[in-house]
């Protein structure tokens, strides 16, 4: 029901799903103006569309909470109605939606991709994400999970006190994640291990944190994580990509270009870009 239930307009969006719900609206005219709303499922569970659409008219709706942003597929975020339970949905999965809280990040990954080790192993979202973001049999690993009115970090508890010794944080290790499962070198090195197998995410200094340069090694994975992340995230300002860099900055990186020397924002430009190139 992806036509009916998915849409970059929200008003559009609120304007089926208003008619969907009105009651002076027969089952025979909502399958004349949105055929895909009154389709009863075929699939895992086979579920009547007119019994589905009585049972939501009788509790009264829609939910106003149930019209959520939604990565639909890499780079495209779109607006979706979520409905816990009932059969609208497909198979929606009600332990999910409490966990999609805003300043949460979520990555998508499979036992194995189709296309191997061609691609990067992973896709990221900030947001509710589609089954199919990147594989028909991908699962959503999210940074935080919702306890109560807070929040608690993703960890098992060996995985908390390696980070605890090297004093850094889930949103680190999620980052290093992140920069590994789409690094080239990466993909290329574990090739015929990807073909079979989940992903094995190397950890410095794992478990015990102790070996020398492990902290700095992987807060350094972990900022190139963030800078992809920023990327990946259509919703994201990246000065250069999706904001005008102002003139002055890039006079500032011109003269860093021509004479080989760092200008006051220290970074050399051609690098980075030729690293988002390659990150993508």
């Amino acid at each position: 029901r992806d036509s009916f239930l998915i849409d970059i307009d929200l008003d559009r969006l609120r304007g089926r799903i208003g008619d969907y719900f009105d009651p002076d609206l027969s089952h025979e005219e909502i399958a004349r103006r949105y055929p895909a709303a009154m389709k009863s499922s075929s699939g895992f569970v086979v579920r009547d569309a007119r019994k589905v659409r009585d049972v939501l008219l009788a509790r009264g709706g829609p939910n106003e909470e149930g019209f959520v942003r939604y990565t639909y597929r890499p780079f495209d975020d779109r607006w979706l109605y979520w409905e816990a339970g009932d059969g609208l949905l497909g198979r929606p999965v009600p332990q999910y939606k409490p966990h999609a809280f805003a300043g949460n990040w979520w990555f998508s990954a499979a036992q194995h991709l189709r296309k191997d080790a061609a691609e990067a192993q992973t896709c990221f979202t900030r947001r509710m994400a589609a089954l199919h973001l990147i594989e028909r049999t991908a699962l959503m690993f999210p940074a935080w999970l919702r306890d109560g009115a807070g929040r608690r970090p993703n960890l098992s508890a060996t995985a908390r006190r390696y980070l605890d010794r090297l004093g850094l944080g889930v949103e680190d290790l999620f980052h290093h994640v992140l920069a590994t499962l789409h690094d080239p070198a990466y993909r290329q090195t574990n090739a015929g291990a990807l073909r079979m197998e989940w992903p094995r995410i190397p950890l410095p200094g794992w478990p015990d944190g102790r070996t020398e340069g492990a902290a700095r090694t992987l807060a350094e994975s972990a900022a190139r994580g963030r800078e992809l992340a920023a990327l990946l995230d259509s919703a994201t300002p990246v000065p250069g990509v999706t904001q005008i860099v102002q003139q002055a900055d890039h006079q500032n990186a011109n003269r860093h270009d021509e004479a080989g020397e760092p200008g006051e924002k220290g970074f050399d430009r051609a690098n980075i870009c030729a690293n988002k190139r390659q990150l993508l």
